[in-house]
C-alpha cells in the first residue's frame, strides 16, 4: 500500500455566482477514478446571488459534497480559508468554480 492511499484530500472550491460553471465542476470531481472513500469536496459559497445556492443544495442533499454558505461575501481568501476550516484531508487541494478537471486529478496529484 503506497503512503498515498491513507491520506484524504480535500478539494476546496471557493464559488461566488457560479451558476453557469459549478455543476461542471462538481461533476468532474465526482467522476474522478481515486478511491471515494479517500476525498472530500467542499464547496464554500460566497453569499452568491445567482443560482449558485440551489446548484449547491441538490448535491449537498444527495451527500455528496459539503457547503459552506457565507451570508455576505468575503472574497476569495476569505472561502479558502473557510473551506480549509472544516476539511477534514491530510491534503488541501483547491480550484476555482470554473475549472473541469480530468478524472485523474487526485490521483496525479496524489502520486506527485
Amino acid at each position: 500500500m503506497k503512503n498515498t492511499d491513507k491520506q484524504k484530500v480535500s478539494v476546496i472550491i471557493p464559488a461566488y455566482n457560479a451558476g453557469n460553471t459549478i455543476a461542471d465542476c462538481i461533476d468532474a470531481l465526482l467522476a474522478q477514478d481515486y478511491p471515494k472513500e479517500g476525498y472530500e469536496i467542499i464547496v464554500v459559497n460566497d453569499a452568491s446571488t445567482d443560482e449558485t445556492p440551489m446548484i449547491l443544495e441538490k448535491y449537498e442533499n444527495r451527500g455528496l459534497i459539503s457547503v459552506v454558505h457565507h451570508p455576505e461575501n468575503r472574497a476569495l481568501a476569505a472561502a479558502r480559508n473557510s473551506g480549509i476550516n472544516v476539511a477534514t484531508g491530510d491534503i488541501l487541494l483547491f480550484i476555482d468554480s470554473d475549472i473541469i478537471v480530468l478524472p485523474d486529478y487526485i490521483r496525479k496529484h496524489m502520486d506527485y
